[in-house]
């Protein structure tokens, strides 16, 4: 099965409620963005400000497998008109990474989530949901 294809798979079976097309909806604490091996965001939280959203985690790059510079991905998804940002950047071992948000989106709900690359982009973390917060 091709990635493309377990990951439709897997959203479908865990992260789509309801029982008819009429009532399909996503559960955003269940969607995933990556799945892999790396050691995963621990601590990791959201909070809005200025037009960006300030991800902030722990430290965790002496756990097995972690390295300080593996890579963090910082994710966010506006449901209310099926538009998504992120950015590749931070170092884990920087611990904190803002992620400018389109000035549409002031006022706005969107959910948060965050995992790990390594340098080389051969491995990843599975993603974390962080939660919602609100563009101000």
């Amino acid at each position: 099965m091709s990635p493309m294809n377990a990951a439709m798979k897997y959203h479908l079976l865990n992260a789509i409620t309801g029982t008819t097309p009429e009532d399909f909806a996503i559960d955003t604490e269940k969607i995933v963005l990556s799945r892999g091996n790396l050691t995963p965001p621990i601590g990791a939280s959201a909070n809005a400000q200025n037009g960006e959203v300030v991800f902030t985690w722990s430290d965790n790059s002496d756990s097995p497998g972690a390295q300080p510079n593996d890579k963090a991905i910082v994710c966010l998804v506006n449901t209310n008109n099926n538009e998504v940002v992120f950015e590749i950047a931070a170092d884990r071992e920087e611990l904190t990474k803002s992620l400018m948000t389109p000035s549409a989106w002031i006022s706005q709900r969107v959910c948060a989530y965050m995992s790990f690359v390594s340098t080389d982009s051969k491995t990843v973390s599975n993603s974390v949901y962080i939660g919602k917060v609100t563009v101000q």
